[in-house]
């Protein structure tokens, strides 16, 4: 029979052990997230070309860089939306 110095001294080891694999699989996890983050995103294309026209001068591809802004009538959706929430509460 183990007494209760000798039970609390091993319950204390395994509780460290648990924790400590627990950590392990959370880091393990955030390290293949940021590898697949790094290798599966998609890449911006910052090039679209247009349809060539006919022109005066030499024709060269117009660069148009894509922002996240949002458009007019997304800002207007999203005002309506909160005046809408904030109408129930």
């Amino acid at each position: 029979m183990m007494s209760l110095s000798e039970q609390l001294l091993e319950a204390v080891g395994i509780m460290l052990l648990g924790m400590g694999l627990v950590y392990l699989f959370l880091g393990l996890l955030i390290l293949g997230l940021r590898i697949s983050a790094r290798y599966l995103a998609p890449r911006p294309n910052l090039e679209q070309r247009q349809p060539q026209t006919q022109g005066m001068g030499g024709e060269q591809p117009i660069v148009v860089p894509q922002t996240s802004a949002p458009t007019p009538q997304q800002l207007a959706a999203i005002s309506c939306a909160i005046h809408q929430y904030r109408k129930q509460a």
